[in-house]
């Protein structure tokens, strides 16, 4: 079963992939701040967590959100 950090890591990951293949600038923002947010998610639980392209810099965040 996967652990609740590999799925937001997982989750993160996607939302990376999905950045990459958007057309519209304000669809790429989203999906990169969604990949950043689950990236939080996942490190909230487990601080060595990341997705692979991990290179992507998401914007700050002041807190988690749901």
């Amino acid at each position: 079963m996967e652990t609740d950090a590999a799925f937001f890591a997982r989750r993160a990951r996607d939302e990376l992939l999905a950045a990459g293949k958007s057309v519209h600038p304000r669809a790429r923002q989203i999906h990169l701040d969604m990949a950043g947010r689950y990236t939080d998610l996942a490190r909230a639980i487990d601080p060595g967590a990341s997705p692979e392209e991990d290179q992507v810099q998401a914007p700050e965040r002041a807190s988690i959100w749901f």
